[in-house]
């Protein structure tokens, strides 16, 4: 079954994923007098390849922001870019959580989990609930997302599910981490950029270039001419 998968072109860490589901599964099996042996055990799952670290070029950044801008989660993108922020922390952050006075946001949850079962819990470790600096560009992003949501929750009416949450859906809901995977890599392609772009990059752009000059994004394109 792993062979079956890498071949249909599954990732190793997919396959590593599918083998702790199914060992747990089969465990619980013979716990119960269900199955008298683990047929799991003894089994290796394939080994995952770490992915050679390659900065996107100051160009390829660019083109990323000019497809992003009308983009409806650029707030999103440049939130992600700019705090270094993980994805389930971004999407379980509340309007609350930001204090526009002195300019900075406490990431004191993150998003887990998948459909129905998604969760919003506390960070495993003290370091990860944090007060995050916010930038008066960032800032501005922010308060145009939360006045695009307005329009959107008026858009929505009874259908809008309010739950104070920065990034949601156009009903207020919930984003799946793999709803904004797929989102991000639409827009990859929609700027032409190589698929082997990943969310990451943007924070290695970031990281890597002189991000000093401007409160913002660099001097990109559209934004800082």
């Amino acid at each position: 079954m792993y062979t079956t998968l890498l071949n249909e072109g599954r990732a190793a860490a997919t396959v590593r994923h599918v083998r702790v589901i199914i060992h747990g599964a089969l465990q619980d099996a013979v716990a119960w007098d269900l199955v008298a042996k683990d047929p799991t055990r003894g089994t290796k799952a394939p080994k995952v390849l770490r992915r050679e670290l390659q900065i996107p070029s100051m160009k390829q950044a660019q083109d990323l922001l000019k497809a992003a801008e009308s983009d409806r989660l650029f707030a999103l993108w440049i939130f992600l870019a700019l705090t270094g922020c993980r994805r389930g922390e971004a999407l379980a952050l509340k309007w609350d959580d930001i204090d526009w006075g002195r300019r900075g946001v406490t990431i004191q949850r993150t998003l887990s989990g998948y459909g129905a079962k998604r969760t919003a819990n506390p960070p495993k470790t003290s370091a990860g609930r944090r007060i995050v600096a916010l930038s008066d560009y960032l800032l501005d992003i922010l308060s145009k997302h939360r006045h695009q949501q307005k329009l959107e929750r008026l858009a929505a009416g009874s259908n809008w599910h309010e739950g104070g949450w920065v990034f949601t859906t156009r009903r207020g809901t919930w984003f799946a981490g793999g709803h904004v995977y797929d989102y991000f890599k639409r827009l990859v392609q929609r700027a032409g950029l190589p698929s082997t772009l990943h969310r990451h990059d943007l924070g290695h752009i970031m990281a890597s270039h002189d991000t000093t000059r401007s409160n913002g994004w660099l001097e990109f394109g559209p934004i800082r001419a």
